[in-house]
């Protein structure tokens, strides 16, 4: 495993995710309050990623049953990293469908001159590329759209991404989503790490 490799092995507890309409910017949680999961990367190469939203309750009726399916998230699978690109081949999953797939989480960061760039391949099926505005906090990538591939086709996308590394052991980012039929919103994601 190479050196960058070793920096996403560890338990990271996933502390919120918030969707924000960007015409109102109310604020939803859409995981509850205080959802529960994690993401686990071994150093032997197991990925693991369970989710669920707040406030649920043990389900007695074959509805609670099949609501309580439709609000988790969980699979897991080996990993591998391919530069920023993280590919786990699922081997079990909440979603039977998922199994013998791929799950990839890609986000390719590099320089161009003296400029950062990054592009992002998307579960919305289009590629958007960015390029990092500058920031007097070192603490802060904020990542503004340049362009991408597929909106013909596939209107909804993550417009810009803001990196903050709060410390070593906490992340959050912030995904602008645009182009979509129910307005723009974007996602607040916080992690932390735990081991």
């Amino acid at each position: 495993m190479a050196d960058e490799d070793k920096l996403i092995v560890g338990v990271w507890k996933l502390v919120s995710v918030m969707y924000e309409d960007q015409a109102t910017k109310a604020m939803t949680p859409i995981m509850g309050d205080h959802p529960r999961g994690y993401q686990i990367a071994t150093p032997d190469g197991r990925w693991l990623a369970l989710a669920t939203p707040s406030g649920r309750t043990a389900p007695t009726t074959d509805e609670e049953r099949a609501q309580a399916f439709r609000t988790m998230i969980g699979y897991s699978g080996r990993y591998r990293v391919d530069g920023s690109t993280i590919t786990t081949k699922v081997d079990v999953a909440w979603n039977e469908s998922w199994v013998g797939g791929e799950q990839i989480t890609s986000t390719v960061f590099y320089m161009v001159g003296s400029e950062l760039r990054a592009d992002h391949y998307c579960d919305y099926l289009n590629q958007p590329r960015y390029v990092a505005r500058t920031s007097a906090d070192p603490s802060v990538i904020d990542f503004e759209f340049r362009e991408a591939t597929n909106l013909e086709t596939h209107t909804t996308h993550f417009h810009s991404t803001t990196w903050r590394f709060i410390d070593a052991e906490h992340l959050t980012q912030e995904w602008r989503i645009e182009g979509s039929p129910k307005g723009n919103s974007t996602v607040h994601l916080d992690f932390v790490r735990k081991s």
